[in-house]
């Protein structure tokens, strides 16, 4: 990534809101600090997508040790 390499471990959620609508959230957690490094959402209605995003760390001045 931008940022360079992390060590994380990822998140898996699914949210079911109702409707046939589900949200899909996958966040890249690196134990050291408390934000994602990278995060995905899909959201769903049915088999249709209706909302993506994704994130991602592209700098961080901070500590790596």
């Amino acid at each position: 990534m931008p940022a360079g390499t992390f060590q994380t471990f990822v998140i898996e959620n699914t949210l079911y809101v109702g409707g046939g609508q589900t949200v899909n959230i996958k966040r890249w957690m690196d134990p050291r600090y408390a934000f994602a490094i990278k995060s995905e959402e899909l959201g769903r209605t049915g088999a249709q997508i209706v909302r993506s995003e994704r994130s991602e760390l592209v700098a961080i001045k901070a500590d790596r040790s």
